[in-house]
């Protein structure tokens, strides 16, 4: 976040025209993003066949990007280990809450209003050292 590659990732985000006139290769900076989260791709199909003894399409079904997304929400996706944080929280919180409740979606889809709600950065807001201003 704070690195130069990370600095001009932001400012490519924010303002892709501004980024451009300060001399930021946009498209270079689009395709580096692009490279790396293709690698991390890579590697999350790779850790998943062996456990699985199986690499699938359906593993990729469409409502997994919604697991994706709750784990970056709980954790916090203003920080680098937020989302690592609500993977954790997650995978032992479902095994929790589908032990003793059929329908598991309503509650985490209830645990996910409380969290936008009340704790918008996540769990990792909880240990976030507040920043002068």
């Amino acid at each position: 976040m704070h690195s130069p590659f990370g600095l001009c990732l932001r400012t490519i985000r924010d303002n892709p025209l501004k980024a451009e006139a300060l001399g930021v290769s946009v498209t270079r900076y689009r395709w580096y993003a692009f490279v790396i989260s293709g690698v991390f791709a890579a590697v999350g199909g790779a850790l998943l066949g062996p456990p699985t003894g199986n690499v699938d399409p359906t593993l990729a079904y469409w409502t997994h990007s919604g697991s994706l997304v709750f784990m970056a929400l709980l954790g916090g996706f203003a920080s680098f280990f937020g989302p690592v944080l609500g993977a954790f929280v997650f995978i032992f919180l479902q095994d929790a809450v589908m032990s003793v409740v059929p329908y598991w979606r309503l509650v985490f889809g209830a645990i996910l209003a409380i969290i936008v709600i009340f704790a918008p950065g996540g769990l990792m807001g909880f240990f976030a050292r507040p920043r002068p201003s």
